[in-house]
């Protein structure tokens, strides 16, 4: 039977979401490609790559679903044996990854070095506990913040060091000879691990709260991650010394796109084309190989947990959500807290269990040394300053506070709204989506290695377009918004009525 002509009405919504998924997809590209070659002091770039990858995914499913709203037929034809395809190709983006992450491996034993300082510092407070408190005002394990430090406070008069510093009109070859020696201890001390070369570079700040701030900031030079994520990195650690950090990453790799891959599952069907687009958008996009295969950023664990509590949470195990949950938060902050609105709407005892599980791994660092706790995961976080990777940091102080009030506000806003559509499974990904771009767009620092939490939310992104493109609605719009019933598009069993 043939088919109607299209009014121009139709044929105008169409082109729109044509033109919007176009923008979407140059927006993830480029924004992949852009974040690495925008590095240090171009944070305005990354601002707007941030902000224009935001904006053009918020729009292209605005656009397909109003079009399925008004009866527009999908604008992507079937494609056959598409799971096959899709299949084939997640196969070979997930072997390409495990060939980079092997070979980082066998580079790292050829070399006995590690990619980034972030493995170093994992490596390096393994190795000295447990006769070493990792989050001990006296542990020296932060290289970079500590020549932050120097290059801050050299000249306040609160430093005395063990290795004599020259007096303040010394020649400038006194003044370099001192900094060769310098140089020197700190080779020692990292390379050989060497507590004598440590204690050498730690400074006496002299008593006064004229020295406060630099007091501080040599007190904070330990472990910056949670005891989750340091004990985890231990047995491969102990087992293959240096290359047991990017076994532990390569673990960490395979259970993240493991837990995309039931995701998609879980979201769409079992059987299904679109399940395994979420682990095919996050293969393409550079961030997971780029830090945690290639580089040691320490952003796996958190990501994991945060994607394994949504999942449970789809699946309808609020108490284990909260568990993984909590988890996520004693690795790191971020990006767990952006999770935290799963718990509600659920008894308020898993929020109990969140936190019980979150502060647990603490206690007993606490007890070893709480201040040393305190500075390294709570002030640090709290007090650190800008850097040229952000917009915020070329913005004067009532910049950053409208930069941040609205960055706050947009991500409040969407969970508002989520809330108030019956927080479904697409307004849970439609929320988070936002946050994490919010928050990164606001943040006073944009780091390479957070892309690593937000990779996996673009993949579920791309899941929820696809979906609004096919038609497939989600989320309970009618009654109380967390107690109303699913809507037959997005069952509690994790099924769609409609074909993807």
């Amino acid at each position: 039977m043939k088919r109607p002509p299209k009014s121009g009405h139709t044929l105008a919504i169409l082109w729109l979401c044509h033109a919007l998924a176009t923008a979407w997809l140059a927006a993830l590209i480029g924004s992949s490609v852009g974040m690495y070659t925008h590095t240090m002091g171009e944070g305005v770039t990354r601002f707007a790559l941030v902000f224009a990858l935001w904006l053009t995914g918020v729009g292209a499913h605005f656009a397909f679903t109003q079009a399925a709203n008004k009866g527009v037929a999908p604008i992507l034809p079937g494609v056959p044996r598409a799971r096959w395809i899709m299949a084939a190709i997640a196969s070979a983006l997930f072997a390409y990854h495990v060939f980079a992450g092997v070979s980082e491996i066998r580079r790292t034993g050829r070399l006995n070095a590690i990619h980034l300082d972030q493995g170093q510092i994992v490596y390096r407070a393994i190795r000295l506990m447990p006769d070493h408190n990792p989050y001990s005002r006296t542990l020296l394990l932060d290289p970079i913040y500590y020549i932050t430090q120097i290059k801050r406070h050299f000249d306040s008069g609160c430093l005395r060091f063990d290795i004599p510093q020259p007096a303040p009109g010394a020649s400038r070859a006194e003044r370099i000879e001192w900094i060769g020696e310098m140089i020197a201890s700190v080779k020692r001390f990292w390379w050989d691990l060497d507590l004598t070369e440590m204690r050498r570079l730690m400074p006496n700040v002299i008593p006064g709260t004229y020295c406060d701030d630099a007091r501080f900031g040599f007190e904070s030079l330990g472990f910056k991650y949670g005891p989750v994520t340091l004990v985890s990195y231990v047995p491969t650690v102990l087992l293959w010394d240096k290359p047991g950090v990017f076994v532990t990453q390569m673990v960490y790799f395979v259970a993240i796109c493991a837990t995309l891959l039931t995701l998609g599952r879980v979201r769409t069907g079992q059987g299904r084309a679109a399940a395994l687009l979420p682990l095919v958008v996050a293969l393409a996009l550079p961030h997971l190989r780029e830090n945690l295969l290639e580089a040691s950023a320490l952003d796996g664990p958190p990501t994991l947990f945060s994607l394994l509590a949504l999942l449970l949470h789809w699946q309808r195990r609020p108490s284990l959500s909260a568990v993984s949950l909590g988890l996520a938060l004693a690795c790191k902050p971020l990006p767990g807290l952006l999770y935290l609105p799963l718990l509600l709407g659920t008894p308020p005892r898993n929020l109990l269990i969140c936190l019980g599980t979150a502060v647990t791994p603490y206690l007993g660092f606490v007890v070893w040394d709480a201040w040393g706790v305190w500075n390294n995961v709570v002030l640090f976080a709290l007090t650190r300053g800008t850097e040229a990777t952000s917009l915020a940091h070329y913005l004067p102080p009532a910049g950053r506070a409208a930069l941040t009030g609205s960055c706050a506000g947009l991500i409040l806003l969407t969970l508002v709204r989520a809330y108030r559509r019956g927080f479904g499974r697409a307004d849970q990904i439609a929320y988070l989506f936002s946050a994490h771009l919010g928050v990164l767009a606001g943040a006073p620092i944009m780091r390479n290695n957070y892309l690593v939490w937000l990779s996996p939310v673009l993949a579920l992104q791309c899941l929820e377009l696809w979906q609004a493109c096919r038609g497939s609605q989600s989320g309970s719009r009618t009654g109380h918004p967390l107690k109303a019933a699913a809507a037959p598009h997005d069952r509690l069993d994790g099924r769609t009525d409609e074909p993807v």
